[in-house]
């Protein structure tokens, strides 16, 4: 026993050898393999292209014996056939067929069919047809054949015959096949033979120099494995001299690369390692199930964790999931959205620190893919934005504040409004009262300079409302179509007799191609045009102020319209330039200056100018003059306007409305100045007037007497003008057809935007602002009594 176990053990290795060299799996078998099927299929193509050029050969042998044959039996019995000297034939035909081997038959045939068959046993006359007659052209031919005559299948060869150029019939020419197969096996056989042979001795050459070519490469195999192992100092000693001695300096160099590469990547995760540690934002590398994986520094800071207690944990146990009924994006309780989308970014949410504090925080996540784009894992950076929040907190209590103190503005300027107003209607209204009575020459120069005075302060307190609503962003704009033209010569003639009289040239001139009719806000138009004009007349004391208006685009849809006011002045400082648009800024600083105003005009018209769509700009020189220009961008209006002539202003008030009668007017007024002016102006216009001092006496005034129109103050004490209208006209719809509608107009010293329709919404219907005068006041009776006169039941 203890021999034959070192006799098995020394077996065993060689046997294993034996089956490791056999199987495909060495390279050395499949080069082999691949030369031998090389062989084979070289060896089987030489065979197939061989095979039909030697059966060929042999059919062309018995091709070439049988025409032979043909030609013998043709000169003996082509005239034996047709004298009907078939003994002749016979005995011809009899010795060819004996004498070779290879005949079987010789059949000769005339053209009608009667034939003359000899084979070896002897000969008959017989009739046939088809192969033995041939229809069509008549050639030689040849073919394979079995028929009655034979009982083996011949080569069957047939030859026409003539005499004196005419066809008499057919000699067939039957050959046995048993050579033709004998040599047919024999040529396969030798073949074979051949290509065995061939095989072998590829087979070991291939095995030879497959040993030869796969040495080297089991020993860059080895090193590979070694190299696979973590063996990175291992090498491949290949010296060939051919490409595989420079695959393997190729695969030494690509392993020299590997180490490079092994320590650049250690280098580098080490550099990425401190770089995550110091980073002030935190990271969470979380697997595809939400498990903790990785946690930076500022992440245990912020949240007051240990790594080992975070380490294995589930993600939700610090981040602050969002309603799940939300149907959102950004829905962060549901992994398998962050995967599918692959990142998300810039999602505020909130981490769960150790005590319980929920820290507000900018989250991103990313997923990092392995190979075949699975799902390695999701890095999670998150951005404390704490102070963010508080700073949102308090800006938001500062615009809070501001949004209140705003509000506070809106109302101390509607409140400055209204009681700058009130008084500033007596003033004016007093005023206008006073110039109309008789009075002497020096009285009325000085009621005159005190009338100009309340009216320049009346200037001044609209340019500081106009200037509020456009701060405030209360300002709308009141589009309509208008006459482009008109609005010019309206503005001309405000202009045009102030310039006389201070002895300046003051034109107005429009380019042909700007349309006439246009759509936009005339109020403001006309406003930015005054202020531009008005400007250039305080600035000029000597030369000419013009006008001149041009087509600067014209996109189809608009038209940008500029507008150039020029003038010969004492032009600007450029100095001063940068500032001139600015809010109570004027080109004059001085304490001596000249020009009165408050330095608003510009600003205004510069807002106004943005509103409109345009721009607005100046072009001056120091003592030369300056041009102002500004453009609008206003819609053509469609259809177009029609010319109709321009109405002529109302010269004069008329001193009694024309309606029949004396109107019965209620002045609803708590102001006792106020109350003075109002009821002199409308006694004067030959009106009945009473007066009341609050809304709860007004709204028993209209229901005890009959009023043709109703002025009612707004802001007046117990009951204001909005209520007592409001208490007017639930009575008034109570009572049906069976009392009039009385037409009620709001006096109020509101002006701010949005007055008129307060008024207009409690019921009232027209709105005049104080200070007003006896003209609004006339036109306000017109058109009321005359619409109150209209209506049906009013007899």
């Amino acid at each position: 026993m203890q021999l034959k176990t070192p006799l098995n053990n020394s077996k065993e290795p060689k046997r294993n050898r034996i089956i490791s060299f056999l199987t495909p799996h060495r390279i050395v078998v499949r080069v082999a393999l691949i030369s031998a099927t090389l062989i084979i299929i070289s060896l089987g193509l030489f065979v197939l292209a061989t095979i039909p050029f030697q059966r060929t050969a042999i059919l062309d042998a018995m091709e070439s014996e049988a025409k032979s044959t043909v030609t013998s039996i043709d000169q003996v019995t082509a005239t034996a056939i047709i004298t009907e000297d078939f003994g002749t034939v016979v005995e011809h035909c009899l010795r060819v067929v004996q004498e070779s081997p290879s005949i079987v038959y010789v059949v000769v045939t005339r053209n009608d069919g009667f034939s003359l068959i000899i084979t070896k046993k002897g000969w008959e006359q017989k009739n046939q047809n088809g192969v033995w007659v041939p229809k069509g052209e008549r050639v030689a031919n040849s073919r394979f054949l079995s028929s009655d005559i034979s009982q083996e299948e011949v080569y069957h060869y047939s030859h026409p015959f003539q005499y004196s150029g005419i066809d008499w019939g057919w000699i067939h020419i039957g050959l046995s096949l048993k050579k033709f197969n004998s040599d047919i096996s024999n040529m396969y056989q030798r073949t074979v033979i051949l290509a065995l042979l061939c095989l072998t001795v590829g087979i070991l050459v291939a095995f030879f120099f497959a040993r030869k070519l796969t040495r080297p490469i089991s020993s860059l195999a080895l090193t590979t494995e070694k190299v696979a192992r973590g063996d990175l100092n291992a090498r491949a000693d290949i010296q060939t001299g051919d490409e595989l001695e420079h695959l393997g300096h190729s695969f030494n160099s690509m392993t020299s690369a590997l180490q490079n590469s092994q320590r650049d990547i250690i280098s580098s995760r080490e550099y990425t390692e401190n770089i995550i540690k110091s980073m002030n934002d935190t990271l969470i590398v979380i697997s595809a199930e939400g498990i903790i994986e990785q946690v930076n520094r500022a992440t245990l800071i912020l949240l007051g964790y240990e790594e080992n207690e975070l380490i294995g944990t589930p993600i939700y146990r610090i981040l602050h999931q969002i309603d799940a009924s939300k149907d959102s994006d950004e829905y962060l309780g549901n992994l398998a959205k962050i995967i599918s989308k692959g990142h998300v970014s810039n999602i505020e949410t909130n981490y769960r620190a150790k005590n319980g504090d929920l820290i507000p925080v900018i989250f991103s996540a990313s997923v990092m893919h392995g190979t075949r784009s699975t799902v390695q894992g999701i890095v999670c950076v998150a951005l404390d934005i704490t102070e963010r929040k508080r700073t949102e907190a308090a800006l938001h209590l500062a615009k809070d504040a501001a949004e209140t103190a705003n509000l506070a503005k809106s109302q101390f300027l509607a409140n400055m409004s209204h009681e700058i107003r009130t008084p500033m209607n007596g003033v004016l209204g007093m005023l206008d009262l006073l110039l109309d009575s008789k009075m002497e020459e020096s009285q009325l120069r000085l009621a005159r300079m005190a009338h100009s005075s309340a009216e320049k302060l009346l200037e001044v307190i609209n340019d500081i409302l106009d200037f509020s609503k456009i701060e405030a962003g209360h300002l709308k704009l009141l589009n309509a179509d208008f006459n482009l033209r008109e609005l010019v010569n309206e503005v001309r003639e405000i202009f045009l007799v102030k310039a006389q009289k201070r002895g300046i040239l003051f034109s107005t001139s429009i380019d042909e191609d700007v349309p006439d009719a246009l759509h936009g806000d005339t109020l403001r138009l006309r406003q930015i045009l005054i202020n531009l004009l008005g400007n250039a007349l305080k600035f000029t004391d000597a030369g000419e102020v013009s006008l001149h208006v041009d087509l600067a685009e014209n996109s189809g849809t608009d038209m940008l319209i500029r507008f150039k006011v020029r003038d010969t002045g004492q032009g600007i400082d450029a100095a001063i330039l940068p500032h001139i648009f600015d809010a109570f800024s004027q080109a004059d600083e001085s304490m001596a200056r000249r020009h009165e105003g408050t330095g608003l005009g510009l600003a205004i018209s510069k807002q106004l100018v943005e509103i409109l769509g345009g721009s607005i700009g100046v072009e001056t020189s120091l003592g030369k003059g300056s041009l102002f220009w500004f453009t609008a961008r206003l819609p053509q209006s469609t259809p177009p306007l029609k010319n109709v002539a321009t109405p002529e202003p109302l010269k004069t008030v008329p001193e009694v409305i024309p309606v029949g009668r004396k109107l019965n007017v209620l002045l609803a007024e708590d102001n006792l100045v106020n109350q003075e002016v109002g009821k002199l102006i409308l006694e004067c216009l030959d009106c009945q007037v009473d007066v009341v001092e609050d809304g709860a006496c007004a709204v028993e005034a209209v229901f005890s007497n009959n009023y043709d129109l109703v002025f009612m103050d707004c802001q007046m004490p117990e009951v204001d003008g909005y209520e007592a209208t409001k208490m007017i006209r639930k009575r008034e719809s109570f009572t049906g057809k069976e009392r009039p509608r009385v037409p009620i107009i709001a006096l109020t010293a509101h002006a701010l935007e949005g007055d008129r329709e307060l008024c207009l919404a409690a019921g009232m219907d027209d709105y005049l602002s104080k200070p007003f005068n006896s003209s609004q006041i006339a036109t306000a009776l017109q058109k009321w009594t005359q619409l109150s006169n209209d209506q049906p039941g009013d007899e």
